[in-house]
């Protein structure tokens, strides 16, 4: 076995491939994230990839959730014998991939195809759904949200798919001087070890090619809803908590998991704006986004 560690958020996670494997073919957005310091180094989870097929009788397990273009074509994840199996055809024709990991997504092994057909699709997706549940132990989640940065400063854009995040993003890129982009699709967010709240690149953007290994302190978290007319309000409390939870990767029946992620989310919501903009999509929308959270930023700091 050949092993490569890639750090994401701050985080470390390590893969161990078939002698052989250019791993940089399967996962190119990983490149930038690449560890190449002491792989003895403690990682917070580890996948071993196999290429012989993982076989368990799924009917002695419980099927826990399952979803259709999702992180692929077609996804299930069950509970068995103090485990999680995960079964994922990314193409309707292709064969299924299979993930076994521990309840803590810390170690797990998968078969994503046989020698010469490795499927990068998949192994991407595991190591998504590793990293993301097993962060939240380690005071780091990831969001589904579009982050614009301007001097240091991160402002992530959340809501459903097909809300208009990305549209939002490109209209600050436009209209609001020294911005970029730095995620478009599933951006983490840790507490630093100086009790600050940042926001990361990682190798996951959605559609938009934007894999970018840096960071930048969060400011504000703002839920997008398309309306007829502008207008922000922000949130507090328990509300800013629940505006933000719907956009966190999350495993709701695993109580351990969730219950970190949601004492990470009180946290988080104490030290960064979190924000409702009904908007269209013009320059206007945002305009107002940026003063607005502006003025908070500086009501909070005097």
């Amino acid at each position: 076995m050949e092993n490569v560690c890639f750090l994401i958020a701050g985080q470390r996670m390590k893969l161990s491939l078939p002698g052989g494997v250019k791993w940089r073919s399967l996962l190119p957005s990983f490149v930038g994230f690449e560890d190449k310091r002491d792989r003895r180094r403690k990682s917070i989870c580890r996948l071993g990839v196999s290429t012989d097929r993982i076989i368990v009788n799924l009917s002695a397990g419980t099927l826990l959730a399952e979803f259709s273009q999702v992180l692929g074509e077609h996804l299930q994840l069950y509970e068995m014998n103090g485990l999680y199996v995960v079964d994922l055809q990314v193409h309707p024709d292709g064969e299924t991939c299979r993930m076994m990991c521990d309840l803590n997504f810390t170690e797990a092994y998968a078969y994503i195809g046989r020698p010469g057909q490795l499927c990068g699709e998949a192994l991407n997706a595991f190591l998504m759904m590793l990293f993301a549940q097993s962060c939240v132990l380690h005071r780091t989640f990831l969001v589904h949200a579009s982050v614009i940065v301007r001097q240091g400063k991160g402002y992530a854009f959340l809501g459903k798919s097909g809300t208009g995040k990305s549209t939002h993003s490109s209209l600050w890129l436009r209209h609001i001087g020294e911005t970029e982009l730095l995620n478009d699709d599933n951006p983490a967010v840790g507490i630093g070890d100086d009790g600050k709240v940042y926001i990361y690149g990682t190798p996951w953007s959605g559609k938009t090619p934007c894999y970018k290994n840096k960071r930048a302190e969060l400011v504000a978290l703002v839920r997008l809803q398309q309306a007829s007319a502008n207008h922000l309000v922000w949130k507090e409390g328990v509300d800013a908590l629940l505006a933000l939870l719907p956009g966190c990767s999350s495993m709701r029946w695993n109580d351990y998991l969730f219950g970190a992620l949601g004492n990470l989310l009180e946290e988080v919501v104490r030290k960064v704006s979190v924000g409702h903009l009904q908007c269209l999509p013009d320059e206007a929308a945002a305009t107002l986004c940026y003063n607005e959270i502006i003025k908070k930023t500086k009501r909070m700091t005097v």
